[in-house]
């Protein structure tokens, strides 16, 4: 690892650690002096604290955190060794039970700290066990390295897996494979063997995006989590997994303008006050966030110059500010939704390499072109068409496959272990066959191609149903079915179930548009609330649909800045059809239904162009070698009948419907135009309330002039536009609530 990924005082005190530590001995607990002597300047209570513990425990002399630090001289040094005929060089020795015992006459040994455990060791132990292991250092280190000696080994509190992780990766760089052994043993045997596997060559992508972030110290104390290192290779979503820590990256050098001395001074305080918060789109936290800056809170280390241009970058900042501790707490959320991604497919390493080598390509277009028509899921039921490449197919079809997951995790809990593996504890969730069956199909319907998927597909939850219900009205030990009709009967229920109309209800939610999350619960798994009110708007669509600035965060908000560091932004848009398409030649089914009308939904398209670096890296793979794209597939895309004079008109209302909701997006940033609980709209000429229609809604809420838009009205105030319209605020008889307005916009 490159020394410039750390701080200057770390490489100066690292380098001086090692040109005057020595190695490792035992001494007789005699021999080691302390200033003052013992048993002067004693805390009483915490001697018999450790006194009681080695009674009970021992006294795990040979851990590295119990290891007393001394400095000797070099004369008596080398007088020490000649006495015990041992080499210098065996006192670097990494195995415990080899290291030399060593004899020093009185006041030659100085302990820098470890006054309690000596004297606790002298009166519990027995006289011929009285001896300590000591880690030895030359007498002329300087006061820097003295300080930080008696302070790193008063373990006052424990090393974090940040700190370890950091020592480790620092000792490594500089080849010195002694000090990075010694904190390698401060990790759990368990631990250790989770480190060994990012080292792992096959693991080094992942290692590489974890090392890069050590420029900046303050992400890592409260942050790493050794423990989890396994859970994220085993999840096979290093993709995802490197987007986010690039994201990381990308924000924290993004303040200090890459400059790497910066980067430097960026420590935990400031990372643990600015984590979760969103400057760029809550109010709230803009304020909180730039008291914090510019007052020094945050960034303390750096000038008030330096902070008001750190501000200036961080004002805009449109997502969540991300850190390690964010992600190893969504990383869980992205695991459980793994689990279900994970059924279309056998074993894999990589869930993203597994869907592309899956992805059938449609036929060459009839333009020669290479652009065919590709499925945008707008709703549970309901999808529209959008132009896009093979390749900007799989990319769509992949994203929209984890939206589904993230929608339905819940009903989709891992297959238990084997039986013979399993303790006899209460029975666990099943997953929904429902809902497994549902995200096959839709990846068939998107391009992806397996023989788990068609093996899903076959075992349709429909039949299951029909069967169970035959079986369960007339009881097996009382009744039987004729075996040749047995299955007509099955597919005749089955036939009953296709006459269902799928609900769909509409996106904008009441408790949604009140529904604020705090900064701690702004990360990891959703609470069941804010999950099932957040599922209707789970789809491409409104996840990559601009937000404007409000005075809190909602759970949509937080799910969305989730989805986004995982898998990236999109940089690009494209205009959409107005409405949903109907399916054409699709198969009917509860999750691909025709439609002839569009439904009355927000719909706004997305240019599948990549997002980021490893977009471009997926491409590139999928155009490389061409795995998964060489089968031809059907285009889906459906004529449209002629449709009559009314289908006509009820087409152009839907369509001026969702204008209005373009200019809105939703039901929360309408209510943000309207910054008010009730508001009226009334002419000059009578006082009378009249219908509204489009243009008067627009000039309502000032979209079509700039000097009105988000302007807020005080309650004895009355404004008019320039065409006469006057907005006033509770105006009597004339008042009407913003969700009333809001329906009669639609």
């Amino acid at each position: 690892m490159s020394p410039s990924s750390f701080t200057d005082q770390e490489v100066r005190l690292a380098t001086e650690r090692r040109l005057k530590y020595i190695g490792t001995a035992k001494v007789n607990i005699s021999h080691i002096q302390f200033d003052p002597p013992l048993p002067r300047d004693l805390d009483l209570k915490n001697l018999e604290r450790l006194r009681g513990i080695f009674r009970k425990n021992s006294c795990r002399r040979l851990d590295v955190d119990n290891h007393i630090p001394a400095i000797v001289s070099q004369h008596d040094l080398t007088d020490a060794l000649r006495k015990a005929n041992v080499p210098q060089q065996s006192l670097l020795t990494n195995d415990a039970h080899q290291i030399p015992r060593l004899k020093f006459s009185a006041g030659q040994l100085r302990g820098l700290h470890g006054r309690h455990r000596v004297q606790a060791g002298a009166e519990v132990l027995p006289p011929a066990d009285r001896w300590w292991i000591i880690d030895l250092y030359l007498d002329d280190i300087g006061e820097e390295l003295r300080a930080f000696l008696v302070e790193e080994y008063a373990n006052q509190k424990k090393p974090t897996d940040g700190d370890i992780y950091r020592k480790i990766r620092q000792y490594e760089g500089e080849d010195n494979e002694a000090f990075r052994e010694r904190w390698f043993v401060r990790l759990s045997s368990s631990n250790q063997e989770k480190l060994d596997q990012l080292d792992n060559k096959r693991n080094h992508r992942l290692r590489r995006a974890f090392d890069r972030l050590l420029a900046i110290p303050g992400l890592w104390s409260g942050g790493m989590r050794i423990s989890v290192l396994h859970r994220l290779i085993a999840s096979g979503c290093v993709e995802e997994i490197i987007t986010y820590l690039d994201h990381i990256w990308n924000f924290w050098s993004s303040l200090v303008a890459s400059n790497r001395l910066a980067m430097k001074k960026i420590d935990q305080d400031t990372v643990e006050a600015l984590q979760l918060l969103a400057p760029g789109k809550s109010r709230t936290d803009k304020k909180t966030a730039r008291g914090l800056v510019l007052g020094g809170q945050a960034f303390g280390e750096f000038g008030d110059e330096e902070r008001r241009s750190i501000w200036a970058r961080l004002k805009d900042f449109d997502v969540l500010v991300p850190s390690l501790y964010t992600f190893f707490e969504d990383f869980k959320y992205l695991e459980s939704c793994a689990h279900c991604v994970k059924r279309l497919f056998g074993p894999s390493t990589s869930i993203w390499q597994s869907m592309s080598s899956m992805f059938v390509p449609q036929s060459d277009s009839e333009d020669g072109t290479g652009v065919e028509e590709s499925l945008i899921q707008t709703s549970e039921s309901t999808f529209r068409h959008q132009r896009a490449t093979d390749v900007e197919r799989l990319e769509t079809g992949y994203w929209q496959i984890w939206l589904y997951a993230m929608r339905h995790y819940t009903l989709m809990p891992p297959d238990p272990k084997k039986e013979d593996d399993l303790l006899a504890k209460s029975a666990r969730a099943k997953p929904d066959q429902r809902a497994i069956y549902e995200m096959a199909e839709l990846a068939r319907h998107l391009g992806f191609k397996s023989t788990e998927i068609e093996m899903l597909i076959n075992s349709s939850p429909d039949h299951q149903i029909a069967r169970s219900a035959l079986l369960q009205a007339r009881k097996p030990d009382r009744y039987r079915y004729d075996r040749q009709q047995f299955d007509l009967l099955i597919n005749q229920i089955v036939g009953c179930f296709a006459h269902a109309v799928p609900d769909q209800p509409g996106r904008s939610q009441e408790l949604l548009a009140d529904s604020t999350m705090k900064p701690k619960v702004r990360c990891g798994v959703p609470q069941a609330r804010t999950q099932k009110q957040d599922n209707a708007l789970l789809f491409l669509d409104c996840v990559n649909a601009e937000v404007e600035m409000a005075d809190t965060i909602t759970s949509f908000f937080v799910r969305r800045c989730v989805y986004f560091a995982f898998f990236g932004k999109p940089t690009q848009h494209r205009l959409a059809p107005e409405g949903d398409q109907p399916m054409g030649d699709l198969p009917q089914s509860p999750l691909f239904v025709e439609r002839e009308e569009p439904p009355d939904i927000y719909e706004e398209t997305v240019n599948a162009a990549p997002r980021n670096e490893l977009t471009h890296g997926r491409r590139e793979e999928s155009q490389g070698d061409g795995a998964g794209l060489s089968e031809a597939r059907p285009s889906t895309a459906a004529q449209q009948p002629p449709r009559r004079r009314d289908e006509q008109d009820h087409l152009r209302r839907q369509r001026r419907k969702a204008r209005v909701r373009r200019l809105c997006c939703t039901w929360q940033a309408f209510r943000r135009c309207c910054r008010r609980s009730y508001v009226g709209l009334i002419t000059q000429r009578s006082n009378r309330r009249r219908p509204f229609s489009l243009t008067r809604v627009r000039r309502y809420l000032g979209l079509h002039q700039p000097r009105f838009r988000g302007k807020t009205f005080g309650a004895n105030r009355m404004s008019c536009n320039s065409k006469g319209y006057l907005i006033g605020y509770k105006s009597e008889a004339w008042m009407m609530s913003v969700r009333e307005l809001w329906e009669l916009c639609l």
